[in-house]
């Protein structure tokens, strides 16, 4: 696997296009789409821009803004090398 949940990711796979560098952040797996499709599916979250991705409860193609989404490991990669919030030990001084 690529992430773990807290992590934050770059989508770098996507049917589409448009997707391809958004930032997300990874929640938790998707236990039911991973046992449904046999890859592991992470639920998670945009931060700051829209996402075009199909809607599992209507099938349509829509934009999803900051709301919860579905992604295969396989599409992301996570973002690491800087602590962020209470992984912050000490501030640099100038």
């Amino acid at each position: 696997m690529n992430c773990k949940p807290g992590d934050l990711a770059i989508l770098t796979r996507c049917p589409w296009p448009e997707n391809i560098g958004a930032i997300v952040e990874v929640l938790e797996c998707n236990v039911e789409l991973t046992a449904a499709l046999g890859d592991h599916i992470w639920r998670v979250k945009t931060t700051g821009r829209n996402l075009r991705a199909r809607d599992l409860h209507t099938g349509t193609l829509r934009l999803f803004d900051g709301g919860n989404l579905s992604a295969r490991d396989s599409q992301l990669r996570p973002i690491s090398g800087v602590p962020v919030g209470e992984d912050v030990r000490d501030e640099v001084t100038a």
